[in-house]
């Protein structure tokens, strides 16, 4: 079975909206607290196509323009760094801006079980890894 390093595709951002209405809640992978990061706005990205045995990009595709595209919510960290809120798996909710956190022992409930999910995962993701190389 040939495996390749690269990936079928990536988006490119071809535009920006902003937006300061919503604040994204995520969970801390160590310890069960929670944090909350302005969301910035909305990237409009289109997708390329790339040759995965190479990384390169695909010569016969449509302009950018006219590529399948993708909406994304974008936050900010406390380092001034913005990506996709749902990167890294921590999103717990998309709240309106200024909403106040919610009490210790809700959190911490959900913080718990949301950790159990990432265990799971991480083991399937294990597994599946290890027939693939069996």
């Amino acid at each position: 079975m040939t495996r390749y390093t690269f990936p079928r595709s990536i988006y490119q951002t071809i535009d920006f909206k902003p937006d300061n209405t919503w604040d994204a809640w995520h969970f801390s992978h160590e310890t069960p607290e929670i944090f909350a990061w302005p969301v910035v706005g909305w990237e409009i990205r289109a997708e390329t196509l790339l040759d995965p045995r190479t990384g390169h990009e695909i010569d016969d595709q449509p302009p950018l323009t006219e590529r399948p595209r993708t909406i994304v919510m974008v936050d900010m960290d406390n380092a001034g760094v913005t990506g996709d809120v749902e990167e890294g798996n921590q999103l717990w909710k998309i709240v309106p801006r200024g909403t106040p956190l919610p009490d210790r022992a809700e959190f911490e409930a959900e913080w718990h079980e949301w950790k159990k999910q990432q265990e799971h995962l991480r083991s399937l993701r294990r597994e599946r890894l290890q027939q693939e190389t069996a």
